[in-house]
């Protein structure tokens, strides 16, 4: 009990100090990224506001479940940079997928790819959702009605 406790403390305190950059056109996106690279690859995005630190103690533990892991800076946070020209879900999908194809892995990953099926080169099985709103990137928006109660 006591060794898988301390084994779980070092996995989550070392995972913090294994940042990558991802280089993009207008900037680069930090990521850190844990497990082994045959293992099915997992990415966490945060919320607005926030930074990959909010994955510290979920990420080991899916490691420890066999899968690798990398958790995202999103544009603008962390310690990615902050300068961009566009910071829609369009763009951070983009970020997304590139860091996929870096990483090698299979193209799921969190709500933002839902905008790569307009991209040819998007095979995708599926796309887990955990939280966060989804839009569609294509304008112009439908304007949505208040719900009312009757």
């Amino acid at each position: 009990m006591g060794g898988d406790h301390l084994t779980r403390l070092a996995k989550a305190i070392s995972f913090s100090f294994m940042a990558h950059k991802l280089i993009r056109p207008d900037g680069t996106v930090s990521y850190e990224l844990a497990g082994e690279p045959g293992n099915p690859l997992v990415i966490l995005g945060h919320g607005m506001a926030d930074s990959s630190g909010t994955f510290r103690f979920l990420a080991p533990r899916l490691v420890d479940a066999g899968y690798r892991v990398a958790t995202v800076d999103l544009r603008g946070h962390g310690t990615s940079s902050v300068q961009w020209p566009d910071y829609s879900t369009t763009a951070i999908a983009g970020d997304f997928l590139a860091l996929i194809d870096e990483l090698g892995g299979a193209r799921r990953s969190s709500s933002a790819t839902r905008t790569a099926p307009a991209r040819p080169s998007s095979p995708r099985t599926s796309v887990p959702r955990l939280s966060g709103q989804w839009r569609s990137p294509a304008p112009p928006y439908a304007p949505r009605r208040p719900a009312t109660c009757s």
